[in-house]
C-alpha cells in the first residue's frame, strides 16, 4: 500500500495535480516540517527518492483538466489577449480563450447562442474556472419567420398530401 500510494503522490506532484483530499493531508505533512524545521522524503522500495517535502516546498493547487462543452451567450469579443466572455446557462460569466481568428469569426454572433469545445480547468469546487475554445459553433435556432420560409419554399411539394391518411396507413401496417 505504501509503495502504492508513493507512485501515486510521485505522478500526481508531477502533474502539479493534486486531489483536494491528498491536498488535505499533504498540507498537514508541509505544515509539520515549518512547524519542526523537517524534510520529509517520500521513497520507492529501492530507498530512491519520489517526493521531498521541505518547510519550502510550494504546494500544488488543486486543479483539474480535461475536455469541455459549454453552452451560452457572447456578451464580449476582443481584448488585449483575444478571448470571448460567454454568459452561462446558469447566468455566470466565463472567459473563454480564443485565437485572433476565432475572435473575428464568432464577433458576428455577438449577443447569440454559441457552443464551444475545448480544453478546461475546473477548481477544487468543480467550477470550471478557464477555458481554451479549439471548436466555436453559432447555436441556430428556428423562429416563426425561418419556418415560414421554408414552408414558402418547400409547401409545393406537400400540396395534396393528407397527413392524416399517411398515417393512419403506416399505423395499419403494423
Amino acid at each position: 500500500a505504501y509503495t502504492m500510494f508513493t507512485s501515486y503522490i510521485e505522478k500526481l506532484w508531477e502533474k502539479k495535480c493534486v486531489p483536494p483530499l491528498i491536498l488535505g493531508h499533504l498540507k498537514e505533512i508541509v505544515n509539520l516540517t515549518r512547524k519542526r524545521n523537517l524534510e520529509i522524503e517520500f521513497e520507492d522500495e529501492m530507498l530512491k527518492p519520489l517526493v521531498s517535502l521541505t518547510p519550502e516546498t510550494p504546494l500544488p493547487v488543486p486543479y483539474l483538466k480535461g475536455y469541455a462543452e459549454i453552452w451560452g451567450i457572447i456578451e464580449k469579443v476582443g481584448g488585449k489577449e483575444p478571448h470571448i466572455v460567454v454568459r452561462l446557462l446558469n447566468n455566470k460569466t466565463i472567459t473563454v480563450k480564443v485565437k485572433e481568428t476565432q475572435a473575428k469569426e464568432i464577433a458576428n454572433y455577438l449577443y447569440e447562442k454559441i457552443k464551444i469545445k475545448g480544453v478546461g480547468t475546473w477548481n477544487y469546487t468543480g467550477e470550471l474556472i478557464e477555458l481554451q475554445a479549439e471548436k466555436i459553433e453559432p447555436i441556430h435556432t428556428l423562429t416563426r419567420e425561418k419556418i415560414e420560409e421554408v414552408r414558402k419554399e418547400l409547401g409545393k411539394y406537400w400540396k395534396g398530401f393528407d397527413v392524416e391518411k399517411a398515417l393512419r396507413e403506416l399505423r395499419e401496417s403494423f
